[in-house]
Parts: C-alpha cells; structure tokens; sequence
C-alpha cells in the first residue's frame, strides 16, 4: 500500500513511484497498455505473484479507488505550503481515477 500514497510530490518519479522494481519481468497489464499509467489490474496481478488471493487485494485496494473526504481535510490541515496543498489534493485525485481505468 506505500505506493499509493502520494509520492510524487516529494520523489520525482512515475505513477505511484513503480517505475522500477515491482515487476522483476517488466510486465504491464492491458490496462497499462491503454493508459499508461498502472492501475487495479498492475496492483491485483502484483498481489497475485505475492501470494495474496485477488479477492484479499481487491478487499485491500478498495478505500483507495474512492474518494475519501478525510484525505482532503488532513491536507488542508497539514503544514503544507497552499501551492504544495493544491498539488498534493490534484495528485491524490490523479492517481486515484487511474486506478480505476481499465
């Protein structure tokens, strides 16, 4: 799950920081394919190859495919810039739709 918080705003990287590394074998889902950008299907075969049944991950991943009001209300709390704040909110939203495409 540490790849799905928003990274981008601290490391300089691609989708959810998984450029390198998460697939020894340089998969890419279909998904991928179409969008590029990884999404539920990258995070469910991911899971698979781990030994997490999918059931268990799509359990796992759900709270990140919808949007939860909370993270909105930490970010405006946090002590943030308000540029870094608009930023941090765009990049949650961003990645969250992408995890939904397919």
């Amino acid at each position: 799950m540490y790849y799905l918080i928003n990274t981008h705003v601290h490391v300089d990287g691609t989708d959810f920081a998984l450029s390198k590394g998460l697939f020894a074998d340089n998969f890419v889902s279909q998904a991928f394919q179409k969008t590029h950008h990884r999404n539920k299907e990258d995070f469910i075969e991911f899971a698979r190859r781990i030994g997490i049944e999918t059931k268990r991950a799509e359990k796992l991943l759900e709270p990140f495919l919808i949007k939860q009001q909370r993270v909105e209300e930490l970010v405006n709390r946090s002590f943030l810039n308000n540029a870094t704040k608009r930023v941090y909110l765009l990049e949650y939203n961003t990645r969250r739709n992408c995890l939904n495409k397919t």
